[in-house]
């Protein structure tokens, strides 16, 4: 086998190159009508989903026209829910803080009726210890009386038999000495 020659490649050369530039039309034309054939598929298929988006968009539209007037009243009803919960929230505020004066007034009204108990049980033990003393003195002015009268009669039995020291004067004073004493006792 020879080499080609320069000729027969610069031949060569020039055919694929004319190939290259000049296609061949039937080919083209073949893959020219399928190119066609899915573009006008392609384009079938965009005309559907335009048609789609737009029944969407309009039972979209339909529903939302339908659903409006139940959302606005929906939220006027929820709006009208919070307002009676603030009002409710208010209330119970408000009664927490009665609740807590009245547990103040209660705890100052206990306090004052405690305090005027304590003074009433003073003045109750106050007029019980003198109304003692009222009878422990009653009890020795009748004991000194007594004792004055069982002195006088020492005093007059002393003297009948002559002992001095028993004389009437000294008994009175004796008789006298004892009642400044238990008044003292008592006082004190």
């Amino acid at each position: 086998m020879t080499a080609p020659t320069a000729e027969e490649t610069a031949a060569a050369l020039c055919d694929d190159v004319a190939a290259a530039i000049h296609p061949d039309l039937g080919v083209l034309g073949d893959n020219a009508d399928r190119v066609r054939a899915v573009a006008d598929g392609m384009l079938a298929r965009l005309d559907e989903l335009d048609a789609m988006l737009r029944s969407l968009r309009d039972d979209g539209a339909e529903q939302r026209a339908a659903l409006e007037p139940a959302l606005e009243a929906l939220a006027g009803g929820l709006a009208r829910d919070f307002a009676y919960v603030d009002s409710v929230e208010d209330t119970v505020r408000d009664v927490g803080n009665a609740v807590g004066a009245m547990e103040e007034r209660l705890s100052a009204l206990e306090q004052g009726r405690f305090r005027r108990a304590r003074v009433a049980d003073a003045e109750n033990a106050r007029a019980s210890i003198e109304s003692l003393f009222a009878k422990m003195g009653g009890v020795t002015a009748s004991i000194g009386e007594r004792a004055a009268g069982v002195a006088g009669e020492v005093a007059a039995a002393g003297a009948a038999v002559g002992v001095p020291w028993l004389a009437p004067a000294s008994a009175a004073a004796s008789a006298a000495n004892d009642d400044d004493e238990a008044e003292e006792y008592w006082e004190s």
